[in-house]
C-alpha cells in the first residue's frame, strides 16, 4: 500500500471529525475517561488517580499533568491500548500491571493488514512506571508514523526473558523515538524479533534520537536479564543519533550495547532485514563487556535479506574492549569514520561469517566480502587488534573477510602483546606507542584530542 497516501488520508479525516467535537472537555473521574477514548475528542485530565483499562478506538487528544495518574483495573491487560489514529497521549503517568504484561499499545501485534493499524499518534512526555517486579514491555509500536517524545519510561527489567522500554514491530513506520529517558534490561529500544503478521513489512524511517538508555545497577544483582541498549532485528533506513547508552553487561548476551542482527526470528519471515542504518554521535559507556556494535548481515539461522550499508561516525565508545564485531558481512557499503574507542583491551575488528560452512580453514568464497572504510578514527588496538576466523592477525584476516575501500588518518595505539601487528597504509595512520592515547586525549568522561594535537580530524 501507499504508507503516505493512507497517513494523508488519516490525518484529513481526523481533522474533520475532532473539529465536531466540544473542546477540552474536564475528565475527573475514572469512568469519564473510558468514555473519552471510546467517543474521540479533545480532553482535559485533572490531577487524580484513574484505574481502569483504557482503550482508545476513535481520534483522542488527552492532556494531563504528572500527578493524573492511570492504574490498571486488570494486571494482565495493558493500561492503554490505543487505536485510534491522529491521536496525542501528553504528560500524564501511566503505570503497568502485572510483571511480565505490556503497558501502553499502540496498534495491534496480530493485524494482518496496514490498513488496520493505527495512523499518527504521539506520546508526549508520559511517565510510565513498571512495578516493583519489573515489567515486560514499557510501549509497544505498531503502525504508521508513531511518536514516542519527551517520555520518560522507568523500570522495565524481567528474569529470564526479554524487556524493552520501545518496542517496535508489526508496521511499517516512520518511527520517531526522540529525547525519551527509558530503562529496558533486555532492550532499552528494540525494532523486530517476533513472528511478524503483516506480510512483507520492514518497519521502516526509524529516527531514534537524543535519548537516553539507562540499565541501573541494581539490575546486576536482582536477577534481571540484561542483553543490550538498542537492537534492531527488522528495520531499514534508520538514523541512531545523539543517544547515551549508560550502563550494560554480560548477561542475556557477551555485553554489546549497539546490536545489528538480521533476524527471521521463528522462520516465518524470509523478507526480514537490517540495513541503511547511520549510528551517529552516540555515546556508550558502562559497557564493559563484548563489542561496541556488534552486527550480523543475515541470519545465521533462519533465510533472511542481506544487510547492504552502515555508517558509524562521531561515536564514542568509552570503554567497550571490543570495538566493531562483524558478522556476515555488509555487502555494499560499511563506513566507519571518527569514531573513539579509547579502552580496548581485546581487539577493535572482528570478523565471521557463518556461510564459510564450519569448514577449516573457512571456505570463504561463500562469505561476504565487506567494502570496508575505516579512516580518522581512535583506537587502542588492544591484544589482537584486527582478528577473524581461522585467519592470521593484523591485515591477513582484514583482507579475508573485507575489501579495503579505504583507510586512513586513524590514531592507532600498538599492542603490548603484540606490537608488530600489521595494519594497512601505515604511511598515511599514526601508529603510536602504548599509552600514547592517555596523552594525547582529554581524561574521561570526554576522551577529546587535547588541544594542539595533529592528527588531522581523527576522534568523534
Amino acid at each position: 500500500m501507499d504508507v503516505k497516501a493512507y497517513l494523508t488520508r488519516i490525518q484529513s479525516d481526523a481533522t474533520a471529525a475532532l473539529a465536531l467535537l466540544p473542546s477540552a472537555e474536564p475528565i475527573r473521574t475514572s469512568e469519564d475517561l473510558v468514555r473519552a477514548c471510546a467517543n474521540g475528542g479533545t480532553y482535559s485530565l485533572a490531577a487524580g488517580m484513574y484505574v481502569g483499562n483504557f482503550f482508545a478506538t476513535k481520534p483522542v487528544r488527552i492532556v494531563g499533568p504528572r500527578d493524573a495518574v492511570l492504574v490498571p483495573a486488570d494486571a494482565m491487560t495493558p493500561t492503554v491500548r490505543v487505536m485510534a489514529s491522529a491521536s496525542l497521549f501528553k504528560g500524564f503517568s501511566v503505570k503497568a500491571g502485572a510483571s511480565d504484561r505490556e503497558c501502553v499499545v499502540v496498534g495491534d501485534f496480530n493485524a494482518t493488514r496496514v490498513e488496520d493499524q493505527p495512523a499518527d499518534v504521539t506520546l508526549d512526555g508520559l511517565e510510565i512506571t513498571a512495578g516493583s517486579q519489573g515489567g515486560r514491555r514499557g510501549i509497544a509500536l505498531h503502525g504508521v508514523s508513531l511518536t514516542v517524545q519527551a517520555c520518560r519510561v522507568v523500570g522495565f527489567w524481567n528474569r529470564g526473558q526479554d524487556a524493552q522500554a520501545v518496542w517496535i514491530h508489526n508496521g511499517p513506520g516512520p518511527y520517531t523515538v526522540v529525547d525519551n529517558y527509558l530503562e529496558g534490561s533486555g532492550e532499552n529500544i528494540m525494532a523486530g524479533g517476533e513472528h511478524i503478521r503483516i506480510a512483507g513489512c520492514i518497519p521502516s524511517d526509524l529516527t531514534i534520537r537524543g535519548n537516553t538508555c539507562y540499565k541501573p545497577e541494581a539490575w546486576r544483582t536482582n536477577g534481571a536479564t540484561v542483553k543490550n541498549s538498542i537492537e534492531l532485528k527488522n528495520a531499514r533506513h534508520v538514523l541512531i543519533e545523539n543517544n547515551l547508552c549508560d550502563g550494560n553487561w554480560r548477561s542475556g548476551q557477551a555485553g554489546a550495547p549497539i546490536v545489528l542482527t538480521v533476524r527471521n526470528q521463528y522462520g516465518d519471515t524470509p523478507w526480514v532485514l537490517v540495513d541503511d542504518v547511520i549510528l551517529r554521535g552516540n555515546t556508550t559507556r558502562r559497557c564493559t563487556d563484548g563489542a561496541a556494535v556488534s552486527i550480523l548481515g543475515s541470519d545465521n539461522n533462519y533465510p533472511s535479506q542481506q544487510s547492504q550499508t552502515m555508517r558509524f561516525e562521531h561515536n564514542l565508545f568509552s570503554d567497550s574492549p571490543i570495538g566493531f564485531a562483524i558478522g556476515n558481512g555488509v555487502a555494499t557499503a560499511l563506513v566507519i569514520r571518527n569514531n573513539t574507542l579509547p579502552l580496548v583491551t581485546v581487539k577493535f575488528l572482528d570478523f565471521n561469517d557463518t556461510r564459510s560452512d564450519g569448514s577449516h580453514p573457512p571456505d570463504l568464497s561463500k562469505a561476504v566480502q565487506t567494502p570496508l572504510t575505516f579512516v580518522e578514527n581512535i583506537v587502542r588496538a588492544g591484544a589482537y587488534g584486527i582478528t577473524g576466523t581461522d585467519q592470521t592477525i593484523g591485515v591477513p584476516a582484514l583482507n579475508a573477510y573485507s575489501d579495503v575501500v579505504d583507510w586512513r588518518g586513524n590514531v592507532i595505539e600498538k599492542s603490548a602483546e603484540r606490537p608488530g601487528i600489521a595494519f594497512p597504509n601505515p604511511s598515511e595512520n599514526y601508529l603510536v606507542e602504548c599509552g600514547a592515547l592517555e596523552t594525547i586525549l582529554e581524561p574521561a568522561p570526554s576522551y577529546k584530542l587535547k588541544p594542539g594535537q595533529a592528527y588531522g580530524n581523527a576522534g568523534y
